[in-house]
């Protein structure tokens, strides 16, 4: 359907649709710089929205690389949990037309992960969109360590954490058994959950 200019309806409903998720992007602590490479709306328009939302200005350097606030194990094990909801869920919504660089996609992946994850250091929207960014980017890589049959995140770049290097569950592990008590690596790992309630999206394929 168009309009005497030329404007077409469907146009007008996917620019409503994107202001929509820069929105929430926004208030998830997206800055507008990233908001906008990805919506394509304007950033005075998502400054403005930003500092209704927040209150103030969008302030401060934000990570050009993920792998900046991954410093430990703990969060490194968060962002492979994420990870691994967002990998199960592309290869879901694939069946339905839907690629893995839609934001629709990272917000119901994001969703899922927090639901999932609450009470335990959970990640917070701007991280896992770091996280989203340079996972398609191959900065960041999921793998799978054959040893405790768990993901966990990689890094190659110089100047990531030495956490990033190997399996952090197995080092986990490994601490745990020197430490004394089996029970303490459930402890210290923070994310172990039983069989029965992991969701189906996190099972590995």
């Amino acid at each position: 359907m168009t309009g005497k200019r030329g404007w077409k309806l469907s146009e007008g409903i996917e620019s409503i649709e994107m202001l929509d998720i820069a929105v929430r992007l926004l208030s998830g602590g997206v800055r507008p710089t990233h908001v906008e490479s990805v919506t394509k709306v304007s950033k005075h328009r998502l400054s403005a929205l930003w500092n209704n939302i927040h209150g103030h200005p969008a302030k401060g350097q934000t990570p050009a690389f993920a792998y900046t606030f991954l410093k430990n194990s703990r969060a490194a094990k968060q962002a492979a949990i994420y990870l691994s909801v967002y990998r199960a869920m592309v290869k879901e919504y694939r069946e339905i037309g839907i690629g893995q660089d839609d934001l629709k996609l990272f917000l119901n992946s994001f969703d899922f992960y927090a639901a999932y994850s609450r009470g335990f250091n959970t990640l917070d929207m701007e991280q896992c969109f770091y996280l989203w960014r340079d996972y398609r980017k191959k900065s960041v890589i999921l793998r799978f360590c054959s040893r405790c049959q768990s993901n966990y995140v990689h890094s190659e770049h110089q100047d990531a954490a030495d956490c990033l290097r190997s399996c952090q569950h197995c080092k986990t592990i490994l601490r745990a058994r020197r430490k004394g008590p089996a029970k303490q690596i459930e402890n210290l790992n923070g994310i172990i959950v039983p069989d029965a309630e992991k969701p189906r999206l996190l099972e590995n394929r």
